[in-house]
């Protein structure tokens, strides 16, 4: 298996997750909305969920962007510079290193907040903590791809 098929099948489970992430936020939220003003009660653990489900758009995105050279950038420097082939490389080498130090802080507070409970789910309140290793993991993956798969688009 390439690294370009690598890429696409990320690319491509990345948007089904971000896009069912998307669909499910917005059911909950409007369930949620109904429930409370026209039925006058709620779901307990609504906010908790949704709040979980907007931690991991973001931090699912993120990946996917990068895989996809979609990602906020400022193109004046690339533009600046001919052949910024050896620009997209550093960045990538950012990405990676900035994905494991992300990936290490965080597990760092997954085991301070492992104490805290989140009563209205149940569990700890190191599973709000989840999407950004999920995140800073593929953050990583997805650098590494775009290093040494080359600037072919997925």
């Amino acid at each position: 298996m390439t690294l370009l098929m690598v890429r696409k099948a990320l690319v491509a489970g990345l948007t089904t997750i971000v896009t069912v992430l998307l669909v499910a936020m917005i059911c909950l939220e409007i369930a949620q909305v109904f429930l409370r003003y026209f039925l006058l009660t709620g779901v307990i653990w609504a906010r908790e969920v949704s709040t979980l489900m907007m931690f991991s758009l973001g931090w699912l995105g993120a990946p996917l962007l990068w895989l996809q050279r979609t990602h906020l950038s400022v193109d004046i420097l690339p533009a600046g510079i001919s052949g910024s082939r050896w620009l997209n490389r550093v960045l990538d080498l950012l990405a990676l290193a900035c994905g494991i130090v992300l990936l290490v802080y965080t597990s760092q507070a997954m085991a301070a907040f492992r104490f805290i409970d989140l009563p209205a789910l149940g569990t700890s309140a190191a599973v709000k903590f989840w999407p950004m290793v999920a995140g800073s993991t593929l953050l990583s993956v997805a650098a590494l791809v775009n290093l040494f798969a080359g600037r072919a688009r997925a």
